[in-house]
């Protein structure tokens, strides 16, 4: 009998950012071949260190396994929570630009907003300050990571830009959407908030 490899990388993903995704497995983390690879994703199951998430997903979405001895002995305390089904596709676009990201820069120092928020303290965070959807840092600079792809209230935008403004921690902050309509509302946002664009700058992304 084979000896089975403890997914580590795996458990140690899902609990940065409350679940792992089988396309994003895919793309960054498994490279055997498709039959290998099934078997190995079936086994996270079996060995009972995953376990669907909700009811509709099938195997597409893993969440840990809390009482798994294995998952223990990995995460060594609470298990971060899931995200709700709502946010989910937002936060699985979120994992997929920050590996891509950090993988490209060479750096392993990145945060999820429920990391973030299970201690903001750790991070120089307090409960007044903009939670983004991620975090890097590289070189001792920190670049803030929010996703967009739904379209809010303009005055959420405003308040939101209006926290970066006064957090001067980011080198950076990079939005990401899939709409020109929020870019160009974010747009119009910075400017009735006057945000310091020189010392802060915002770097839009559009998704495809």
């Amino acid at each position: 009998m084979r000896h089975y490899v403890t997914p580590i990388e795996e458990i140690q993903l899902a609990q940065k950012c409350g679940f792992l995704s089988k396309r994003i497995w895919r793309k960054y983390i498994n490279k055997r071949k498709d039959s290998a690879r099934k078997e190995r994703w079936n086994g996270f199951l079996k060995k009972n260190i995953f376990k669907p998430y909700g009811f509709n997903r099938g195997a597409e979405i893993l969440i840990l396994n809390s009482n798994s001895k294995i998952v223990k002995s990995v995460i060594g305390g609470q298990i971060m929570q899931a995200p709700p089904s709502y946010i989910l596709k937002h936060d699985e676009i979120v994992v997929d630009i920050v590996l891509d990201w950090a993988r490209k820069i060479g750096t392993e120092s990145y945060y999820f907003e429920n990391e973030l928020r299970s201690a903001p303290k750790v991070f120089g965070l307090n409960r007044y300050d903009k939670l983004p959807d991620a975090i890097l840092e590289v070189d001792n600079a920190r670049y803030a990571v929010e996703v967009e792809i739904s379209k809010k209230y303009s005055e959420r935008y405003r308040k939101a830009l209006n926290a970066y403004a006064m957090n001067k921690g980011y080198k950076e902050i990079h939005y990401f959407t899939n709409s020109l309509q929020i870019k160009n509302s974010l747009l119009t946002a910075s400017e009735e908030v006057e945000y310091p664009q020189t010392r802060q700058p915002i770097i839009f992304h559009m998704l495809s």
